[in-house]
């Protein structure tokens, strides 16, 4: 800095030698914007109140001299360089005034050294200030980098060419044994651990090297690597060594297994279950029209009834194989649990049979955001578990209630648990009960599906289910949901009355790819009274609606279908002909274009296998307005 603004401290009590310095000033090319002082107290004020460039003090005043002045501007800048004024003075007072911290000293005879030796100063005090801004940044850099390697479960160790450890954090003593609490002296004296460093030290890299340890909590097993560190002239500087604990990897690994095993048996479970629902729906339909023409005695009609019964229980297990994996057509709504298992208590408690206790605790207010139908499944599978698990007799409890996490987060979940005083599980038991299709029952007795299911449903809600069990003292089965948010109530839509005939003259477009469903919707539909026009895929519905001039009151259609699926072909019909009551038929949900339904339109969709009588009613509720449809609104985001 050799010219230019120049702050100014000056701690003079001679007006006449403060304007000598200023004069000084000015003539070696600087503006400065001088505070003078002439007290201890009015120094510390001006540089509490603003920052100065310089400090200027004579050697000494009345009630100070420059060594205190000195100590007083150093407690608030150590950096602003400091320059004495002075008379005339020994050669050991100069030096010890700067020993002491003082830049330079200038004699007040020769004031012609006071800018080269301000210019000095002022270098000197930048070069300070960066070096102390370099340390403070080295500083925080370690901190840092010290944070970051106890924060990593990895053990790290770093040890220079003579094999002295430099670097080791948290994990490296919690695996390799500190030297403060006495476990080894060392980690390179671990004799392994030390074979590893030598060959690191000696250039070769170790990869995954195993290595047993004992500690406090019994044997544990690690996975060392380990790279030699060159320096630039290509030496071996040192070496740095990880280690892993794997102790636990097969258990991991196992749980990989059984995760892939859960989802290949879940794919295939939907696969299955959805191509099947199109079959039962077909086989529901012509059953009804059987037993609506046949009379009311008679062997035939029997015959019919017994097939309507079985596509029932068909349909009861597809809904159990969707379940497991995870793409049943669900409809989630604000409910309360507790609410919930009073609606079914009564029948859990004839599920349980007289001889088992049951009991209820279930606090008030525990909003969810489920499927009332899967809670209800749920319920109905965990009790009928714990009552065979207590052949002897027993208690059945179920409890509800708002839980902290469990699992180490904040906020709080809701917690259903149903527990038993059966004769619980061994280990080995316990855990493969969530397996599809392991059963400890007897054979023809179980399934196996009872507790995938639950699990699959209590995953489709965004909850996680633990289950605990102890040998002759019973099992308990928790399930965390997330705090459901809005407000709580039935779900319950108002349905239209199959019988009544409500808009019967109505015409409707069936679009369905498979021609069995296609074939029995359509003649469900005539026979309610109403014209019907039937289509294959979202192409042949647009020239259906064309030759019809847009003259439908409704299109019935499946979710998934070739060449147009259901939302893209629903919103070219409504866009074209202004068609805007949408049904929608579909297996499942789990898939990108069932997903891209609104919620509200949503609530227009009608799950496989449905009877006629459902169909009818669901169709009768879009066309009288009895649930809200707004295609319009909900149908522009598809694809």
């Amino acid at each position: 800095m050799t010219s230019g603004r120049l702050r100014v401290l000056l701690i003079e009590d001679s007006e006449e030698d403060a304007l000598l310095v200023l004069r000084e000033l000015r003539a070696g090319g600087y503006e400065p914007v001088v505070r003078r002082v002439e007290t201890l107290s009015e120094a510390r004020q001006a540089l509490e109140t603003e920052d100065r460039d310089v400090v200027l003090s004579d050697y000494e005043l009345p009630a100070f001299g420059a060594s205190e002045a000195l100590a007083v501007v150093r407690e608030h800048d150590s950096d602003v360089p400091f320059i004495i004024i002075s008379e005339p003075i020994g050669e050991e007072a100069a030096v010890t005034a700067l020993q002491a911290g003082a830049d330079d000293l200038v004699v007040r005879g020769n004031l012609a050294r006071l800018v080269p030796a301000l210019e000095r100063a002022l270098r000197a005090g930048a070069s300070r200030r960066e070096q102390r801004e370099e340390t403070r940044a080295l500083s925080e850099r370690d901190e840092l980098l010290r944070a970051l390697l106890d924060a990593s479960p990895t053990a790290i160790v770093m040890v220079d060419h003579e094999g002295r450890p430099r670097i080791r954090n948290r994990a490296a003593n919690a695996l390799l044994g500190s030297p403060e609490d006495g476990s080894a002296r060392d980690a390179p004296e671990l004799p392994a651990f030390r074979r590893i460093i030598e060959r690191a030290l000696n250039g070769e890299s170790i990869h995954n090297q195993r290595l047993g340890r004992e500690v406090d909590s019994g044997a544990i097993e690690l996975e060392v690597s380990a790279a030699p560190i060159r320096a630039p002239s290509s030496a071996v500087a040192g070496a740095v060594v990880i280690a892993i604990d794997v102790s636990h990897r097969p258990e991991l690994e196992e749980q990989r297994r059984q995760a892939q095993k859960m989802e290949t048996v879940g794919r295939l479970a939907g696969g299955v279950a959805h191509d099947f629902n199109n079959i039962l729906t077909a086989i529901s339909g012509y059953a009804d029209f059987l037993l609506d023409d046949l009379p009311e005695e008679g062997t035939l009609r029997s015959d019919a009834a017994e097939i309507r019964l079985a596509a029932d229980r068909g349909t009861t297990l597809t809904r159990q194989l969707l379940a497991l994996s995870r793409k049943q057509v669900v409809d989630p709504e604000h409910l309360d649990l507790g609410e919930v298992i009073v609606g079914v208590e009564r029948m859990l408690r004839r599920i349980v049979g007289e001889d088992l206790a049951f009991e209820v605790d279930v606090a008030p207010d525990l909003p969810v955001y489920a499927d009332r139908g899967q809670l209800e499944q749920v319920l109905m599978n965990l009790v009928l578990n714990a009552r065979d698990a207590m052949p002897g007799g027993g208690t059945v409890s179920i409890r509800g209630a708002r839980v902290q996490d469990p699992f180490g987060g904040d906020g709080a979940w809701v917690l259903l648990e149903v527990a038993d005083t059966g004769s619980g599980m061994p280990p080995a038991v316990l855990d493969r009960v969530l397996e599809p299709f392991f059963t400890t029952k007897e054979a023809g007795r179980g399934t196996g599906l009872g507790l995938s299911i639950v699990h699959g449903i209590v995953a489709e809600a965004g909850g996680r289910i633990r289950v605990e069990s102890d040998l002759g003292k019973g099992t308990r089965v928790r399930i965390y949901l997330p705090l459901g948010e809005g407000p709580h109530g039935s779900g319950a839509a108002p349905s239209a009355s199959a019988e009544g005939g409500a808009g019967r003259s109505a015409t409707i477009l069936v679009v369905e790819d498979d021609e069995a469903i296609r074939t029995v919707t359509a003649r469900a539909l005539r026979n309610a009274g109403f014209t019907v026009l039937e289509a294959q895929d979202g192409e042949a519905a647009l020239r259906r609606a064309d030759e019809a001039g847009g003259a439908v009151d409704l299109v019935l259609l499946d979710v998934i279908m070739p060449r147009g699926n259901g939302p893209g072909t629903a919103r070219a019909l409504r866009e074209k002909h202004g068609i805007t009551r949408t049904l929608f038929m579909s297996g499942y949900s789990d898939d990108a274009l069932a997903r891209q339904l609104d919620a509200e339109v949503r609530r227009n969709l009608i799950a496989k296998p449905f009877g006629q009588r459902e169909l009818i009613a669901r169709i009768d509720e879009v066309l009288t307005g009895s649930t809200a449809n707004h295609a319009e609104d909900s149908l522009g985001g598809t694809e």
